[in-house]
């Protein structure tokens, strides 16, 4: 693992519970705001989730390519490399597999027809900033149970 991605694995939560028997949901944030980052890091920890940081959509496209993912969440609006073309590559380059990785936009736009932009980008769902944490779990859990690609890897 290199400076550019960072992994946390699971919920420290000693519980014994049925949960613990099911292999983590592996999930990717790509967020430029560290901030920001770090909120919705925590949130999905307190899930059991595994997670995986990246600060643009380059780093983003690295990971995908390295590690297997079951979700990503992609903000729109990146230095280096936004989501929109992120998604656009990550879209190409599962043209050539049988996997498609559900990923959700996040954005601060909320005007008529972002949502479609981002769906016509590839994108597959939209959540708005401020992320509230309901919806955040709700539609990252939607995607991962139809998810049918799950577990699989591209190397």
């Amino acid at each position: 693992m290199n400076k550019t991605e960072k992994n946390i694995v699971k919920n420290t939560d000693n519980t014994t519970d049925n949960t613990s028997l099911i292999k983590p949901l592996k999930l990717l944030i790509v967020e430029d705001d560290e901030i920001n980052r770090m909120v919705m890091e925590k949130i999905a920890i307190k899930k059991g989730w595994e997670v995986l940081l990246a600060e643009n959509g380059k780093v983003a496209i690295d990971i995908y390519q390295k590690r297997e993912i079951e979700v990503i969440i992609m903000d729109c609006q990146m230095p280096i490399l936004d989501g929109f073309k992120a998604t656009g590559t990550i879209r190409q380059l599962e043209s050539n597999s049988s996997t498609r990785i559900p990923i959700i936009a996040l954005t601060a736009n909320t005007l008529e027809g972002d949502r479609e932009k981002c769906l016509n980008a590839g994108m597959d769902d939209y959540l708005t900033k401020p992320i509230e944490t309901k919806e955040f779990y709700a539609i990252v859990e939607k995607w991962a149970e139809g998810n049918t690609c799950r577990g699989s890897s591209r190397k």
